[in-house]
């Protein structure tokens, strides 16, 4: 990439799932330590402040253990400019390895595809990746639900902006007003330019 070309940086957020387990776990250990406090009979004070220490270390141990797990994923980030992207890819320990410039130009369709993968007793997770076509290959930018909302609709405008050859950008399906979409994911639709 020309370093006086326009550079913008579109990253997955590393912690996202950190994120998400704080919000669930400090609930419930906060619920649970209520019901204690208020269960405990003054004369038992004392078991409730032994008890208080231990919840609180098992929602740090469940927290450091997801921080240690999350470190070692890779994280993506693309870098555009107005000519084409690069995707570099790190962890939390390692320096980015980036792999080649793709030129706009030579994308020849954008879409939001789903893999997904069976976690045992009829459960499925699904996983959403903003992807290209480029150079007989599809390429995975970025994925989904690792991503804020934000960056995703960022990105998502600055690839239609970027491929104004292609016929059809992808939208929030809040602004897609009268278009007839043809693909629909991750509340954005495909749609006619």
């Amino acid at each position: 990439m020309n370093e006086n070309e326009n550079i913008q940086t579109f990253s997955e957020d590393r912690f996202k799932g950190l994120k998400i387990l704080l919000i669930i776990l400090a609930p419930v250990i906060i619920f649970f330590a209520a019901i204690l406090a208020f269960t405990e009979q003054p004369e038992n004070a004392a078991d409730l402040s032994e008890v208080l220490p231990i919840i609180f270390g098992v929602f740090l141990f469940f927290t450091l253990i997801t921080f240690l797990i999350l470190s070692f994923q890779k994280r993506k980030t693309v870098r555009c400019s107005p000519d084409g992207f690069e995707i570099e890819n790190s962890t939390f320990w390692s320096s980015a390895d980036s792999s080649e410039f793709v030129q706009w130009r030579d994308v020849a369709d954008t879409d939001i595809l789903e893999s997904g993968f069976n976690t045992g007793d009829d459960g499925y997770v699904s996983v959403y990746s903003f992807c290209v076509e480029a150079n007989d290959a599809t390429i995975n930018l970025l994925d989904l639900k690792t991503s804020s909302k934000q960056v995703i609709r960022q990105f998502i405008h600055f690839v239609n902006t970027a491929t104004p050859h292609l016929k059809y950008i992808w939208l929030p399906n809040s602004q897609i007003e009268n278009k007839e979409p043809i693909a629909s994911a991750c509340k954005f639709s495909k749609v006619v330019r």
